[in-house]
């Protein structure tokens, strides 16, 4: 699994292992740029799919 070097994640993925719910084969790697196809479908796919609302929960942009 590829991530990002955010220390939450290590953790994350420990528990996860420990709980039964993420195999213990499952390794994280740390590199920079192997996400790089995934983040440009990312975009690829906020074009499709288009606009969304948002959250009413969300604060509105403020204008100055």
């Amino acid at each position: 699994m590829n991530t990002d070097k955010a220390p939450a994640l290590a953790k994350a993925i420990a528990e996860l292992k420990e709980g039964g719910i993420c195999p213990p084969t499952v390794e994280q790697w740390q590199v920079k740029y192997l996400n790089t196809v995934i983040e440009g479908e990312h975009g690829r796919l906020k074009r499709i799919l288009g606009p969304k609302e948002r959250s009413k929960t969300e604060f509105p942009p403020t204008r100055r």
